[in-house]
């Protein structure tokens, strides 16, 4: 397999591309964690994901694109990869999403402020994709 170099989000969708394939996965998931070192073969596509060939799942299962916002490229020695982050935050003694809705009604509602807040950047999955050489 041959990894296909790629500089932007943009890039990386035009990659994806049906006859290509993905390697990855996200992180926290049993089915990422199997499928991160697997290449699978890219099926259909369109503007807003690409369907994978997925063993079990008839027709194959849907990877929805990022936003370009929740994203990083990294150039390795093995080719561009595609780097997945999510805004977290801890308050309360609890880790959850910096967009979760109750969060935002709490701090509107004054029972914390942003100073309670820990704010950070976790890194949740990662992609490659590649064509057959």
């Amino acid at each position: 397999m041959k990894a296909i170099s790629f500089n932007t989000l943009a890039e990386f969708k035009r990659a994806c591309v049906k006859g290509n394939y993905i390697k990855g996965g996200y992180f926290n998931f049993a089915r990422g964690e199997k499928n991160k070192s697997v290449w699978r073969e890219i099926v259909g596509s369109q503007s807003n994901a690409c369907k994978l060939k997925t063993e079990g799942v008839l027709g194959g299962s849907w990877f929805y694109y990022p936003k370009a916002s929740e994203c990083e490229i990294e150039q390795g020695e093995s080719g561009s990869v595609l780097k997945i982050f999510e805004d977290r935050v801890k308050v309360g003694g609890n880790d959850l999403r910096a967009d979760t809705s109750w969060l935002k009604y709490d701090l509107e509602q004054g029972k914390y402020q942003e100073s309670d807040l820990e704010r950070y950047r976790k890194q949740v999955a990662e992609y490659q994709v590649g064509e057959n050489a």
